[in-house]
């Protein structure tokens, strides 16, 4: 399985919503600061929120998990998954079976909207690997 999600372009009313009010903050700053602070804040804000702004690409086989996003990639192996949940964008996969403080730093989330079809699909690799 492989596709691409890109929050930006699904919710086109948010997207434009959230532009502006990134570009409204860092045009405040320009005036209160100036130029080079207001350019920093601008880069700050859209990469704090690339999750959004950037497409991020999944793919998913018998072996392992692949998420990449522009400037990060990770992978997590099939037999390393512990844990899987079903959230609201989708699952979430972690390497460690009790939930923790620090898992938004060691698992992955899979946003999709097939989230049954991908929790069955890893359920059944995780399955194969571990016999």
């Amino acid at each position: 399985m492989e596709w691409k999600v890109w929050l930006l372009i699904e919710n086109k009313l948010r997207g434009l919503l959230v532009s502006l009010l990134v570009l409204f903050i860092s045009f405040l700053i320009f005036v209160s600061y100036g130029e080079f602070f207001s350019l920093l804040s601008l880069l700050i804000l859209v990469f704090s929120l690339s999750n959004f702004f950037f497409p991020i690409k999944y793919k998913i086989d018998n072996d392992k998990i692949t998420v990449e996003k522009p400037f990060w990639r990770r992978e997590i192996s099939i037999r390393e998954i512990k844990r899987i949940e079903k959230i609201k964008a989708g699952i979430f996969i972690s390497p460690y079976k009790k939930s923790g403080i620090l898992d938004s730093f060691r698992g992955i989330v899979v946003i999709t909207k097939e989230r049954d079809t991908l929790y069955e699909f890893i359920e059944k690799a995780r399955n194969f690997h571990n016999t």
